[in-house]
């Protein structure tokens, strides 16, 4: 399974759980399914730190699509066209990527493990502070999928782990632990790549709850 299928997974999980949260809200089976959609991100993330060519790029990609996510998201979930209470997922996805490129500057200043803990402690406090999406757990996330990337068991106890930690938020998110079913049969390629795909799926986020919202609106 390589990293193409694995979006496209999220993305699907994504939808879903989204139908669910705007058109039936009431019906948890939605959201159930929807709960192995961040893990999947969080692990793309930690995987395209490791294999961008230009991580800077990256960071500008995902702050972008944060800004235009935004109305969408409020629009969809906040009831309002803007509002600062609580931030779309690009900003968690930003802000943990943010912590692995700031956890590599530090070397030079820290030794390890407190580069780690001194990137983690300021990105964690940044999404919790700023209400982005699942908060500091969030962040945590992408770390330790950065960490245990090339071992695939820890990779499988880091999702039951997370699995225990998103419960602590809702028990529905206790189902993001099926999250390391794909991730574990990740073959370590790119799939099929091409810029119009790249920006299609990050284009997706915030078409889709547009698109969601106006129809449940009729």
């Amino acid at each position: 399974m390589n990293a193409f299928v694995l979006r496209l997974i999220a993305c699907a999980t994504m939808l879903i759980d989204h139908i669910g949260a705007i058109g039936f809200p009431y019906e948890m089976s939605y959201r159930l399914v929807g709960r192995l959609s961040f893990p999947i991100f969080a692990f793309l993330i930690a995987n395209g730190y490791r294999h961008t060519r230009d991580r800077s790029k990256y960071m500008l990609r995902l702050v972008c699509f944060a800004v235009i996510s935004e109305v969408p998201f409020d629009i969809s979930f906040n009831k309002a066209v803007l509002e600062f209470t609580r931030q779309n997922i690009f900003f968690t996805l930003a802000l943990g990527l943010a912590g692995l490129m700031l956890q590599d500057k530090l070397r030079k200043y820290i030794p390890a493990p407190f580069n780690s803990a001194c990137a983690l402690l300021i990105t964690a406090s940044a999404a919790e502070v700023s209400g982005a999406s699942y908060g500091a757990v969030g962040v945590v996330s992408i770390f330790l999928f950065d960490m245990w990337m090339s071992r695939k068991i820890h990779m499988v106890v880091l999702a039951v782990v997370l699995g225990a930690s998103y419960f602590s938020m809702n028990w529905v998110q206790f189902w993001g632990v099926l999250a390391c079913i794909p991730i574990y049969f990740y073959n370590g390629k790119p799939g099929i790549r091409h810029k119009a795909l790249q920006y299609g799926f990050y284009l997706f986020y915030p078409i889709h709850m547009l698109v969601l919202y106006y129809f449940f609106q009729l």
